[in-house]
């Protein structure tokens, strides 16, 4: 009697789950059939989307560009910085502008490991090197490790969706020696 009791409710919650699971893959599948997006990729053509993805990241943070940086995301798309929690794409901004106007020159470098490719969906992941030179100070180097899920969106093109990055070696504390 005991095993019913907990047997049933366990059975629904699969159930339940498993036409969840057909219920989101459908609604996808019917959204890519309309806008006949290529949702497959090779594996070539998915570094090619990362490469693009990546290197204009690096080009608007190099130009101090916070706006630049979210045009990268999804309209839905997040951000994971280190110590604080997720920020949509309006706090990933004003996190960047905040960082940009306390003054100095900003240079990134990103080295991407691995990729994974699947219908729609390209996860990244790797290493990068962020410089800043501060003046009056010796520029120091912030080195972490990050991960990025990128979405084609409805229209075809490649977003953002979520972001996130952390510390190996961390920016200096406020007046610590850089």
């Amino acid at each position: 009697m005991i095993r019913g009791r907990i047997l049933w409710p366990l059975l629904a919650l699969v159930v339940l789950f498993a036409a969840c699971a057909t219920q989101d893959a459908a609604d996808y599948a019917e959204e890519a059939a309309e806008v006949g997006a290529a949702l497959v990729l090779d594996a070539e053509a998915a570094a090619a989307v990362v490469d693009g993805i990546e290197q204009a990241y690096v080009a608007a943070y190099d130009a101090e560009d916070a706006a630049g940086i979210v045009a990268l995301f999804a309209a839905d798309g997040t951000q994971a910085r280190p110590l604080i929690p997720s920020q949509d794409v309006a706090g990933i901004e004003a996190a960047y502008a905040e960082q940009f106007a306390a003054g100095g020159d900003y240079s990134l470098e990103v080295m991407r490991e691995d990729m994974v490719v699947a219908e729609g969906w390209i996860v990244s992941w790797g290493g990068y090197v962020a410089t800043v030179a501060v003046e009056g100070a010796e520029p120091f180097e912030v080195t972490g490790r990050y991960g990025s899920v990128n979405r084609q969106e409805a229209d075809g093109t490649w977003k953002i969706y979520r972001h996130i990055f952390n510390y190996i070696v961390p920016p200096p504390e406020p007046g610590q020696d850089m």
